[in-house]
């Protein structure tokens, strides 16, 4: 038997849909909790007057990028994997 498209999904489909949803709003909470730390640390860097200071600001800044990045990788997993859930044809390229 052949399933189109646009079926109807299954139970345990619409319950891991929903728990795929819930995480990656989770994530992109996260994101942008670190997004607003970046901008502060970089605005902590340009603006400071000691060395010591923007040394510190901008090493926090590099990691804080980086969990950033990872995070968005993560959310861009989630997505994929719930809109192949879905139904939906995987037309993105990956990073």
């Amino acid at each position: 038997m052949r399933t189109h498209v646009f079926s109807k999904p299954s139970k345990a489909n619409r319950l891991k849909e929903s728990n795929l949803a819930l995480a990656c709003a989770f994530l992109t909470k996260v994101m942008r909790w670190f997004a607003i730390l970046h901008s502060i640390l970089a605005r902590v860097n340009k603006h400071s007057r000691f060395q010591f200071f923007k040394l510190i600001a901008f090493d926090l800044s590099v990691k804080v990028f980086e969990v950033h990045n990872f995070l968005f990788k993560q959310a861009n997993l989630l997505f994929e994997r719930r809109r192949r859930l879905l139904g939906g044809n995987q037309v993105c390229v990956h990073l």
